[in-house]
């Protein structure tokens, strides 16, 4: 699932960024392997911003969902050095736009699926 947060996440919308991301993961109709943050427009991050996304990645991990983040500036990326968010993110799932994370969330699936017993039909049922 790739997600476009469009605007600075703080305080007056920390609480929509949650809502939407916990909305998107548990009404989607298959289940979500990554959720991937398109994070262009995120040009500012808050104190308040900060703990809804460290939130969201904390609710994403115990539901063993990949957070991956792509088109990121470097001013988002000092965002979460600031904030202590790198720590909780792999640093190989920053990607430089939305197709090439879809393109290692396709490679990710084509490994675990490459198991005995997968069909095409379950990796069709994933949603990224």
């Amino acid at each position: 699932m790739v997600y476009r947060f469009g605007a600075p996440l703080y305080f007056a919308n920390a609480t929509l960024f949650l809502d939407d991301v916990e909305r998107l993961v548990t009404q989607a109709p298959t289940p979500v392997r990554w959720f991937v943050l398109d994070a262009q427009a995120m040009v500012d991050v808050d104190t308040t911003g900060a703990g809804a996304l460290r939130q969201a990645i904390t609710l994403l991990k115990k539901q063993n969902i990949t957070f991956a983040v792509s088109r990121a500036d470097r001013s988002f990326r000092s965002w979460l050095e600031r904030y202590d968010l790198m720590e909780l993110i792999d640093p190989d799932r920053f990607y430089p736009t939305n197709r090439h994370a879809a393109q290692a969330f396709r490679q990710s699936l084509e490994s675990t699926t490459a198991q005995p017993g997968s069909s095409a039909a379950q990796r069709a049922q994933v949603v990224l």
